[in-house]
């Protein structure tokens, strides 16, 4: 596991590949910066602030799919999300649904191209358009998760997959918001991507030496 301490992605050659979100770390992102310069001006440890997070946004997801697909779901008191904030991320996202015109076909799949890989959250029907549908539990929509998303549709178009559109749910405790980008107009957000993907990986060869350029954590 040399690109990531998560998931590991093996091609078809039986290499591994970075994800899709390990390449997107190179990118400089300034919001970040001052964000984690405010936790400590608030004596706050950004490690745990993004761990309760990260942890947070995992369990709304797998309440999610598991309510979409009919599978169990236990839930396990912890520091990060408490049961009270998870019904009502999930409350929110069930009125979403159903104001919605939506049609869940598969969700949590890994897809692997020859550079690089990622887990597709839903792959679903919304207003009967063939959609990628991505979730998260922040506050704001940003341009990595739609590079993000192309990077999924250049992968799934590869499997022969339809996609007609891709999306960004957020769903927390407070609302559920969506944003659409249609297929006609991801495809500068794919040729950034790939272009991400070469950079990446002389990136990655140059800090094999200096160990100060990518931190794959």
């Amino acid at each position: 596991m040399k690109f990531s301490s998560h998931s590991t992605y093996i091609n078809d050659n039986g290499e591994e590949v970075a994800s899709a979100t390990s390449i997107l770390k190179i990118l400089n992102k300034p919001f970040l910066s001052r964000w984690a310069n405010s936790l400590g001006w608030k004596r706050q440890s950004v490690d745990k602030v993004l761990l309760a997070s990260s942890e947070k946004g995992t369990m709304i997801h797998e309440a999610i799919n598991a309510y979409l697909f009919g599978e169990k779901f236990k839930f396990e008191e912890n520091d990060y999300c408490d049961k009270g904030t998870l019904m009502c991320a999930l409350d929110n996202f069930i009125s979403w649904k159903k104001d919605n015109d939506f049609k869940p076909i598969w969700g949590e799949k890994k897809m692997v191209c020859e550079k690089f890989g990622g887990t597709v959250d839903l792959y679903c029907e919304i207003d009967g358009k063939k959609t990628i549908l991505d979730f998260k539990t922040g506050k704001s929509f940003y341009s990595s998760m739609f590079l993000q998303l192309a990077a999924y549709t250049y992968m799934l178009e590869g499997k022969d997959y339809e996609v007609e559109q891709v999306a960004i749910l957020i769903v927390n405790e407070n609302y559920c918001k969506i944003k659409v980008i249609k297929r006609k107009d991801l495809n500068d957000y794919i040729d950034t991507f790939l272009v991400l993907v070469e950079l990446f990986y002389k990136v990655y060869d140059l800090n094999k030496e200096w160990k100060d350029l990518l931190d794959l954590k």
